[in-house]
């Protein structure tokens, strides 16, 4: 069923997959394995000696990643999956809005504040999305 056309969760799992790709893997793997390239990119200032953070936020993306590929593959999603996607993805909204509201963005290349914008709007829809589908899937 989770392949057939009559798939209730078929624009829940183009979602999951789309802020996986995108904002998971994507940026995960960027900000994992090239994080000087990265940051000099995206113009966050980051001192070059401390690159542990950068690190460490690229591989809890792609890890969040590669959870939302696997959610996306399931035949039904759960409601308590949903749960952990909304919290996921309410967190780093929250974290992305947190940074630009205090001026922590400031300095940012317009290349950065584009892929921050990406990831902040790919995280609401994934925030807002999983709500309708809790009613009917949230019984055990």
């Amino acid at each position: 069923m989770a392949y057939s056309l009559n798939d209730p969760y078929r624009l829940y799992r183009y979602v999951l997959r789309a802020n996986a790709l995108l904002c998971g893997l994507g940026l995960g793997l960027l900000l994992l394995g090239q994080p000087h390239w990265a940051t000099d990119l995206l113009g966050w200032p980051m001192p070059r000696q401390s690159l542990w953070p950068v690190r460490l936020g690229g591989a809890g993306l792609a890890g969040m990643g590669l959870l939302f590929l696997d959610l996306a593959t399931q035949p039904v999603i759960r409601g308590r999956s949903s749960l952990v996607v909304i919290a996921c993805n309410a967190l780093l909204a929250g974290v992305v809005l947190t940074a630009y509201l205090t001026g922590d963005l400031v300095p940012t290349a317009p290349v950065g504040i584009g892929v921050l914008l990406i990831l902040f709007l790919s995280q609401l829809v994934c925030v807002v999305l999983p709500v309708t589908y809790l009613g009917e899937n949230l019984k055990p």
